[in-house]
């Protein structure tokens, strides 16, 4: 009978070849698996953010929306005042006073009503600040152009620790001659000159507990120092 001892010191070899494969197959499912997970993690923090975000600039837009009301308003006040003939400018103070023109009288008007109903509309709200231009009735007079006033709002989350904030600036444009038209409509009631997004600053201690070891008093740390070595007083510490 012919032996082959060759042959025999090669079994079991298809066998460790299996298990290599296995442990091989096992690692990248591991890792596919892991990547998988993180890239569903990654998608739900993405949503998460797209839905505040899209959340804050409703807010944003109903705000504007109700700034931009107001600002029509003034604008058919002003108008109306025009058109009806009500508003009479007092002139008995000085007779050298220039007439004024109806456009410069309808710039007066308007700046006038806008001035007094936003400074009532932001009574008691604390999200809106008002920047107002300063004018007067000599400035109109003279054709100087009036300055943009501006005003500031922050809509904010309300149900957060550290919220997110979409920050806005408009400008309320003026009724200068490039910006009205002969019925007294502007063309362009605001611009938005800032639109800025920020979340609340956090300490990272505060969110994931780190221990700050130099929040222990001083006597407690001189006391965990290690002593001299060299037992000689004078020789300072390594």
């Amino acid at each position: 009978m012919i032996k082959h001892p060759l042959y025999k010191h090669q079994e079991g070899s298809s066998s460790i070849l299996v298990i290599i494969l296995m442990v091989v197959m096992m690692v990248f499912g591991l890792a596919v698996l892991t990547t998988s997970l993180s890239n569903k993690r990654l998608a739900e923090k993405k949503q998460d953010w797209l839905h505040d975000y899209y959340n804050l600039e409703g807010l944003v837009e109903e705000k504007i929306g109700e700034i931009d009301q107001i600002l029509l308003i003034v604008q058919e006040d002003a108008v109306n005042y025009m058109t009806e003939d009500t508003y009479i400018l007092d002139y008995s103070g000085d007779l050298n006073l220039e007439p004024l023109s109806e456009q410069q009288i309808f710039a007066y008007i308007y700046m006038e009503l806008l001035k007094e109903r936003l400074s009532y509309a932001i009574k008691g709200d604390k999200s809106l600040a008002l920047y107002m231009a300063d004018y007067s009735l000599s400035d109109i007079r003279n054709g100087y152009e009036l300055k943009p006033s501006y005003i500031d709002f922050d809509s904010h989350q309300l149900d957060k620790d550290y919220p997110k904030h979409i920050t806005v600036t408009l400008a309320l444009l003026p009724p200068n001659p490039n910006n009205i038209e002969e019925n007294y409509q502007l063309i362009n009631r605001f611009d938005i000159t800032s639109y800025y997004q920020w979340q609340d600053a956090f300490e990272y201690d505060e969110v994931f507990e780190f221990d700050d070891i130099f929040d222990e008093p001083d006597s407690q740390l001189l006391d965990e120092m290690p002593s001299n070595p060299f037992g000689d007083t004078d020789q300072p510490l390594p």
